[in-house]
């Protein structure tokens, strides 16, 4: 009986060792497994992240680089070469119209200066000696008329004059006066109040019709028909201008001259003057 228990302990005591170790086995194995598991997936995962990680960056960085360098290029290419084009065309294009526009004004302005200074000056020329020669050929000619016929006038005046004077005078004493006593010299004081009463002066002067030598006679003849003896003075001055006044041999004074067309005393000496502006080359008096 003793020993049917014995072997009932011993067959328990095995099966509970043998249940203890297949529960350890099983539980080991979870646990094993578990830790097993967790450290390999931990390591998997770490050693396949890493080899993927690196295969896929190499593989995506070359194929990416390779797409987007292709793409990135192309694009930055365009725009960049129009974006240069651009610039590059509106700075050429503005630096070479301004160098080109100031060097051709400059070479337009030299060579256009040059034409125009050469046309200019002959169409000036051309124009001015015209004008000049047509103004200075009718001034020329009024001024040449003028002058010759003053001095071709108060020529022929002069010397008819003279002459008719001396003729008149002498025909006109033979007929009328018999003789050459009857006008007299005046004192300065009569010679003076003559003068303030003549009104000669106050004539108009014509160079054509009422000159000096009109002035002249007049008072000469005026002085005579007061008895009063008046002298014709012919005056030859530079450049062959003339004049004519009168003069009175006074018996206090001497010889007086009276500028007839303003009643005025004048001094008269060849190659002076005081009273005239021209030089005074010759005097002639007629009684």
């Amino acid at each position: 009986m003793r020993k049917k228990q014995s072997v009932r302990k011993i067959i328990l005591a095995l099966a509970t060792i043998c249940l203890v170790f297949a529960l350890s086995l099983v539980i080991g194995h979870h646990i094993g497994f578990a830790n097993g598991s967790t450290e390999g997936y931990n390591a998997g995962y770490l050693e396949g992240h890493d080899n993927g990680y690196s295969f896929g960056y190499s593989e995506g960085n070359a194929l990416g680089y390779e797409n987007g360098y292709g793409v990135g290029y192309s694009e930055g290419h365009d725009n960049g070469y129009n974006l240069g084009y651009s610039e590059g065309q509106d700075n050429g294009y503005y630096l070479g119209y301004s160098e080109g526009n100031a060097l051709g004004y400059e070479n337009g302005y030299e060579k256009g200066y040059d034409n125009g200074y050469e046309i200019g000056e002959t169409h000036g020329y051309n124009n001015g000696y015209d004008n000049g020669f047509d103004n200075g050929y009718e001034i020329g000619e009024t001024h040449g008329y003028d002058d010759g016929y003053s001095v071709g006038h108060a020529d022929g005046y002069s010397a008819g004059l003279l002459e008719g004077y001396d003729t008149g005078y002498e025909n006109g004493l033979d007929s009328v006066l018999g003789h050459g006593y009857s006008l007299r010299d005046p004192t300065y004081a009569e010679m003076k109040d003559f003068i303030a009463r003549d009104k000669t002066n106050e004539n108009t002067y014509d160079i054509n019709t009422y000159n000096c030598y009109n002035f002249t006679a007049d008072v000469i003849n005026n002085a005579e028909a007061e008895n009063i003896h008046c002298g014709f003075v012919y005056i030859l001055f530079s450049e062959n201008k003339a004049h004519a006044l009168v003069a009175f041999n006074t018996i206090d004074r001497g010889l007086i001259y009276i500028e007839p067309q303003h009643d005025d005393e004048v001094s008269v000496r060849v190659g002076w003057s005081s009273y005239y502006s021209d030089m005074i080359v010759n005097v002639a008096i007629i009684w």
